[in-house]
């Protein structure tokens, strides 16, 4: 009889702890996904900021060139690069203004006035060489005007970039800090339990069991998309720089694909974020159809994606099927909207030879098809699509399936 209530108390024991771990492991479940969640939206902010502030670095830049060569040569065609990235710098600036922080607003400030300087600069030189020839423009260059005010807007622009990254890849750590300490604190109490717990092992042997499911959640999360179960960023960036340095040793030429959706703001903003969330899953099983093994698709935040694709002769043939994809994928929850996207395409090593460069390319090539196909106009996909016969030179725009 003494030794029946022992037993019992031993189960109830037993059944007590088996419950206080459960009940443990789904509380810190919830509340490692949460904070999961809320880095990676905190995540892709920086990363719009750095961007945006990156795009306008890069159009000032070509603006410059395009300036510069047309005063130097005379030659009309140097005046097609200048115009392009005036008309894209005011576009970038509207968005760098609403995606910077409330501090900032007096640095941003700074910015938007050594920008309008420098562009001014730049258009008086080439009304003045137009009408005075290029001593009376070099005249106006010599002034400096234009070199400090880019002088300013480049060196708080690059402290921001860095501030940002800082803090982006402070986030990315925390988060693999996050998933690779709750899973060392659970295996621990697992190893305790057991220890200590020897006769209830059936019961123990499922905790167990669900705290690996736990711990290869947490680690699959740290790598993937929560919503798209696509690989994140991180990930992505680790693949890409791997695969760099292979192509660097082979002497290969790849490619990075960078998707941007159209139409999706629309459903968005009008059918809620519900809704905007299922285009998002549906994009990327679309885009699951159409990968070989081969290519690494990823999901870099809000509705842009990524590709790496091991064979630049592949390519455009890649894009297009994507651009099929994204066109053929519907729900009736969108209410006969219609997805469409805009694609660049960044080359190794003809465009760059880092993550980052790559990236920066693929972006601001997105980036100007974007804004060509609001314009009603059609512009080259990449420099392999000019120099190459791989997909056609004219796109069509008009349906939003713009490359």
């Amino acid at each position: 009889m003494k030794r029946e209530r022992q037993f019992r108390k031993l189960m109830v024991s037993l059944f007590a702890v088996s419950a206080m771990v459960a009940v443990a492991q789904g509380y810190t479940y919830h509340t490692a996904v949460s904070e999961y969640t809320a880095m990676v939206k905190e995540t892709d902010t920086f990363f719009d900021r750095v961007r945006y502030a990156r795009r306008l670095t890069a159009f000032l830049a070509e603006a410059e060139s395009g300036q510069r060569g047309y005063l130097m040569t005379g030659n009309i065609a140097y005046r097609k690069p200048y115009d392009q990235s005036i008309n894209l710098l005011k576009s970038v600036m509207a968005d760098l203004l609403a995606n910077m922080p409330k501090e900032r607003e007096e640095e941003i400030a700074k910015v938007k006035a050594a920008v309008a300087t420098k562009m001014a600069e730049m258009h008086r030189t080439i009304e003045v060489f137009d009408g005075q020839g290029y001593e009376a423009a070099l005249r106006i260059v010599k002034t400096d005007e234009g070199k400090d005010s880019m002088d300013v807007a480049r060196s708080i622009l690059e402290r921001f970039i860095a501030e940002d990254l800082a803090v982006s890849n402070r986030l990315h750590g925390e988060m693999a800090a996050q998933s690779s300490t709750t899973s060392q604190r659970w295996l621990y109490l697992t190893a305790s339990v057991l220890i200590g717990l020897f006769a209830g092992m059936a019961a123990l042997w499922r905790t167990s069991r669900k705290i690996g499911e736990l711990a290869a959640v947490l680690e699959h999360e740290a790598h993937h998309d929560v919503l798209t179960g696509l690989p994140n960023r991180k990930f992505f960036c680790e693949t890409l720089d791997y695969v760099i340095a292979v192509a660097r040793r082979e002497k290969r030429r790849i490619a990075v694909s960078f998707l941007d959706l159209n139409g999706f703001k629309a459903i968005n903003d009008e059918l809620g974020h519900d809704i905007g969330d299922l285009a998002l899953i549906e994009v990327s099983k679309s885009l699951k159809e159409v990968f070989r093994e081969s290519d690494f698709a990823a999901r870099l935040g809000g509705d842009e994606f990524v590709v790496i694709i091991h064979s630049v002769d592949d390519a455009c043939n890649v894009c297009s099927r994507i651009k099929e994809a994204i066109h053929t994928t519907t729900h009736p929850d969108f209410k006969g909207k219609q997805l469409g996207t805009s694609i660049g395409i960044g080359v190794f090593p003809d465009d760059g030879d880092t993550v980052e460069s790559l990236l920066a390319v693929a972006d601001a090539r997105m980036y100007e098809q974007k804004q060509a196909k609001k314009a009603g106009k059609t512009i080259s996909l990449c420099s392999i699509c000019q120099s190459d016969t791989i997909c056609p030179e004219s796109i069509d725009t008009s349906n939003g399936l713009a490359l």
